[in-house]
């Protein structure tokens, strides 16, 4: 749907565009923690979070979400989501470096 893809290896949805857009705007610290001390599924986990939070605040508040209401849900659910699949201490490590 959307040109988004199937990770039949990790049976995921992702949408491509969205997935690559977060990659890019992780900071060279935040990117440097995910290449270097996360494992394949620790790094599906976390971007997977920050997919769902984005695409639910997309969906439920106003656009642009960037710098509103909506940036907040986005980044208190992608923490929560994050926290809850790869552990307190990455999520604060990476969210802290991102």
């Amino acid at each position: 749907m959307n040109e988004g893809t199937v990770d039949l290896s990790q049976r995921l949805f992702f949408e491509n565009e969205i997935y690559e857009r977060l990659l890019a705007a992780m900071s060279p610290k935040e990117r440097q923690i995910y290449d270097n001390e996360l494992n394949n599924t620790q790094k599906t986990l976390y971007l997977t979070s920050a997919v769902q939070a984005y695409i639910y605040a997309e969906t439920f508040y106003d656009r642009p979400v960037r710098n509103r209401i909506g940036d907040v849900v986005k980044h208190s659910m992608w923490n929560a989501l994050s926290t809850s699949r790869i552990g307190e201490e990455l999520t604060k490590k990476l969210t802290d470096a991102h």
